[in-house]
């Protein structure tokens, strides 16, 4: 009850003695008081004479009397603590009466309320005046001592069914950091045995002695303090492949508080942060590929991105026209084997007749993996003798290949190689690298669209341009274009230089409004309209009508002013002595005339923008060129090249023009070009045309 077995001992004998001498009525009633339970058994015969109210108690009700030691098997079911039923004749209550002496006998007694586990003491009370001798048998209930410890070896069942079956890897170890205790998780990671851990030091037994893991086992046994940390490493049975791990480290303390050892579990997050990696590297990856739309350029990035992160060798093969497939870029980190790997290549280009999986995925569109690429493997797919060697050389040991598809349609394929210091390329791989090639599949075609686009408009806008500059007798002609954007657009601004008769001709220049094919298609219209104007007639009020009219035309049912263009011309009449220049401008920016002297002016010609209305505004003026007198004809592209921030001044552009007046017409358009273009930040805002028109003789 609220005793100890050492109290209850204690108890029994110390009743037994205090009752000598006690009249049987005075005794029970003084037993009846008792916290604990307490019966009283004839000697010899074991019959129950008395139960004390704590007895009963403890019985559920009313204690059972069995009439003699062969009736205690009826009425009594007892076991050992392990579980072992006793016999009747071996109850702690009949051994006592036969004579023996019982201490802290433990047994467990089945109630219909329960099974009660009772430590049992006995001792002999002498006979008096009365009375005869008489058995006390003492009782202490010790059922929540025996659930607890019940309790206590489920739990420590429950924690070493853990410990030992957990998948993390767990250990104990003492103030001196030696093992004390290691499941098999933390052993496989160590490569050594659980059972050789104990005793071991952790510099010992962790792979390379692992000093940041070591040195925070110092710091939680110094401190007290709990850590965690990530970890990298490598197990000791897979010492290619790189492992992360979550190392928790706690202090373990006696039963005096102090710190006795620590406790560590490591958790294996290799998974999740190869997850992470790669969803991080598919992001780098496309900042990457979206850098440049230059096909080449493109190329190189899908390499690199690859190498070494994801593999040791990245290589990129495109389909061509005629069904072949051509080796575009090879990435490695040393540039040495890069070289090397060119040089077998461009010896032993990619044949899609020959086995291997670049073949394979060339031909199929599917991805294809070898995880384990040996010797043989390799004079398989050896040319000859040299090639087996190269191949050896550059070190393979695994490769997966997986196809650059664009809209259904396989343009190529990308190469993974891994060398053997590297682990085994797996399926996760295989998806990392089929979903870059997917990104890389679509930056190669974008940049191979742009290029082509590129090509196209470079072609167009060639053909909108005098493909040469005539030769003038008595003057010197240059120009100079250069289109806004990023090159695969035609530009809106053109010049022409072109013969009307003997002894004239036209030189025009003109800004479109927009961009591209729209753009193309009017600049094609005004050059050709110009052209077959000036056979007739080539005043510069005559060509403009003859444009106008052309342009609005042309916009066929459009609203007028859609499409329009600013535009100057001159024609030019070589008088042997007096050469005339007529200009006539439709809203163009002013010309710059530039004396021989150096003295320069922009002549205010005026006019009103072509394509806009039916009737016409054109402003005109003559010049006589001097020898050595300069004409500066230009797109506003050459004004707003700086613009909104530094747009180029009108007075501005004179004093530039006069400055490169003493040098030839080809540097002087070179001159207003860069001058242009030193005020644009970036790229200039529109296009640049320019054409310098200068009189041969002696500049003052």
């Amino acid at each position: 009850m609220g005793a100890t077995p050492r109290q209850t001992h204690a108890s029994a004998s110390t009743l037994a003695r205090a009752s000598a001498g006690i009249s049987r009525d005075v005794l029970e009633g003084t037993l009846d008081l008792l916290p604990f339970a307490v019966l009283l058994v004839e000697p010899g015969s074991a019959r129950v004479l008395f139960a004390n109210r704590a007895a009963n108690a403890l019985a559920g009700g009313r204690f059972p009397r069995p009439d003699g030691a062969e009736r205690y098997d009826e009425m009594f079911t007892v076991t050992t603590p392990d579980g072992t039923e006793i016999a009747g004749d071996q109850y702690p209550a009949v051994r006592a009466a036969r004579g023996e002496r019982v201490e802290q006998c433990r047994v467990d007694w089945h109630l219909p309320g329960g099974v009660r586990s009772v430590l049992v003491s006995c001792d002999t009370i002498p006979p008096a005046d009365g009375r005869d001798a008489l058995v006390l048998v003492a009782f202490e209930d010790v059922t929540a001592i025996r659930l607890a410890e019940a309790d206590a070896g489920a739990a420590v069942a429950v924690l070493d069914t853990f410990f030992s079956s957990a998948s993390v890897g767990m250990a104990f170890l003492d103030r001196e950091l030696r093992f004390r205790r290691v499941n098999d998780a933390l052993a496989q990671l160590d490569g050594i045995p659980a059972a050789e851990h104990i005793g071991r030091t952790a510099s010992e037994v962790l792979p390379a002695g692992n000093p940041r893991v070591v040195a925070l086992l110092c710091q939680v046994l110094e401190t007290g303090e709990p850590v965690e940390a990530d970890v990298g490493g490598y197990y000791a049975t897979a010492p290619a492949e790189r492992h992360h791990w979550i190392v928790s480290i706690y202090p373990m303390h006696d039963s005096a508080g102090d710190v006795a050892g620590v406790g560590v579990t490591v958790t294996d997050i290799t998974a999740r942060v190869a997850a992470e990696r790669r969803v991080a590297f598919l992001a780098r990856a496309g900042e990457v590929l979206g850098r440049s739309l230059d096909f080449e350029t493109t190329l190189r990035d899908v390499a690199s991105i690859a190498v070494p992160e994801l593999a040791d060798w990245c290589i990129i093969d495109l389909l061509e026209a005629g069904g072949a497939a051509r080796r575009m870029a090879i990435a490695h980190d040393d540039p040495a084997r890069q070289r090397r790997g060119w040089e077998l290549s461009e010896r032993y280009p990619p044949a899609l007749d020959e086995p291997g999986g670049l073949a394979t995925v060339l031909r199929t569109g599917e991805a294809n993996l070898v995880a384990e690429i040996d010797d043989e493997m390799l004079r398989a797919l050896a040319r000859d003798d040299d090639h087996l060697a190269g191949l050896r050389e550059l070190d393979i040991a695994g490769a997966l290949s997986a196809p650059l598809v664009v809209r259904g349609r396989v343009i190529g394929a990308l190469t993974l190689l891994f060398g053997a210091a590297r682990r085994r390329p797996g399926d996760a791989d295989l998806d990392l690298a089929t979903q870059v090639a997917a990104r890389a599949a679509t930056a190669i075609d974008n940049a191979r669209l742009h290029r082509d686009r590129t090509q196209i408009a470079r072609t167009l806008q060639r053909s909108l341009l005098p493909p040469r500059l005539p030769h003038i007798d008595g003057f010197e002609i240059a120009a100079r274009y250069r289109a806004a954007g990023e090159g695969n657009e035609v530009g809106g601004d053109f010049y022409d230089v072109f013969q009307r008769t003997d002894s004239s001709w036209i030189v025009a220049l003109g800004d479109v409004c927009g961009k591209g094919a729209e753009a193309a298609a009017l600049t094609a219209l005004a050059r050709y309209t110009l052209r077959a104007a000036a056979i007739s007639d080539g005043a510069p009020q005559r060509l403009m009508a003859s444009l106008n009219e052309a342009i609005l035309r042309d916009q066929s049912g459009d609203a007028p002013g859609d499409r329009y263009m600013t535009a100057i011309t001159g024609c030019l009449d070589l008088d042997p002595v007096h050469p005339l220049l007529t200009i006539g401008s439709a809203g163009h920016p002013p010309p710059v005339l530039v004396r021989a002297d150096g003295s320069g002016e922009a002549l205010d010609v005026g006019g009103r923008a072509l394509g806009l209305l039916p009737g016409l505004d054109v402003g005109s003026h003559k010049v006589a060129l001097e020898p050595g007198d300069t004409l500066l004809l230009y797109t506003d592209g050459v004004l707003d090249a700086g613009a909104p921030r530094r747009p180029f001044e009108m007075d501005e552009l004179v004093a530039a023009a006069c400055a490169a007046s003493r040098g030839p017409a080809a540097e002087m358009a070179r001159a207003i070009e860069r001058a242009a273009l030193e005020r644009a930040i970036g790229a200039p805002r529109d296009d640049i045309a320019i054409v310098v028109l200068r009189r041969d003789g002696a500049r003052t």
